[in-house]
């Protein structure tokens, strides 16, 4: 139980770093701040459908609780998403909202997809 709890916490530390330069990039090119999430959530998308598909395949459960429990859980972020969502609503940037919400939804399963699609071509 320890070593599974260090994977995660290791993996969460790397994914959530990882999401903090993914913010600090998108800030460099003075690009909103929703992109930096969504792009955040992609990532873990793809990355998760790609290890869990291979954790299914080959029962690596220690694979799978770093990078899907860890690494994409530090990465990828609901909270942030609503918070930038409410800000949205408040400030009544209601089409930015609407892409938003879409945006993230859709493309996010189009992400898991291609994920696994990719996952059965190794």
């Amino acid at each position: 139980m320890v070593f599974k709890i260090t994977l995660i916490f290791i993996g969460g530390g790397i994914g959530s770093v990882f999401r903090f330069l993914l913010g600090y990039l998108f800030s460099i090119k003075k690009m909103n701040s929703i992109f930096a999430t969504l792009s955040a959530n992609l990532i873990s998308c793809i990355i998760i459908a790609l290890v869990l598909a291979e954790a299914v395949e080959n029962k690596n459960t220690n694979t799978q609780i770093f990078w899907a429990v860890g690494f994409c859980g530090g990465l990828s972020t609901f909270s942030t998403f609503s918070w930038q969502n409410w800000q949205l609503a408040q400030n009544q940037q209601w089409s930015m909202l609407a892409f938003n919400v879409i945006a993230n939804l859709i493309l996010t399963i189009v992400a898991i997809g291609l994920g696994l699609k990719f996952s059965s071509a190794i």
